[in-house]
């Protein structure tokens, strides 16, 4: 089942912001949000930090990238150096290999 904005959200209070969406958990704490990668959000961990499954990313950047030449490689490079490689602090998403 895909996570939808909602359950996001259900989870998760409302406050946005430009490329990384700020928010706040149930116990008041900041969780940050990468835009756009909603159907990659699996959850948060212990201390508050959101986790997404780097594979999922990677496919929703592709398809962004539909109808270049090699758009897995494009969205490739784009997620390990624009998303990935972003640090934004202690609240930085996880991005793991979700088995």
């Amino acid at each position: 089942m895909e996570t939808t904005r909602r359950d996001i959200e259900n989870l998760i209070d409302d406050t946005i912001h430009s490329v990384w969406e700020c928010k706040e958990d149930n116990c008041g704490c900041r969780v940050l949000l990468a835009d756009g990668l909603d159907g990659a959000f699996v959850g948060l961990s212990g201390d508050g930090v959101a986790i997404y499954d780097i594979n999922k990313c990677i496919e929703i950047l592709m398809k962004d990238t539909a109808g270049e030449e090699d758009s897995y490689t494009t969205a490739w490079e784009h997620f390990w150096y624009n998303t990935a490689g972003a640090y934004v602090g202690e609240k930085t998403p996880i991005w793991a290999y979700v088995l």
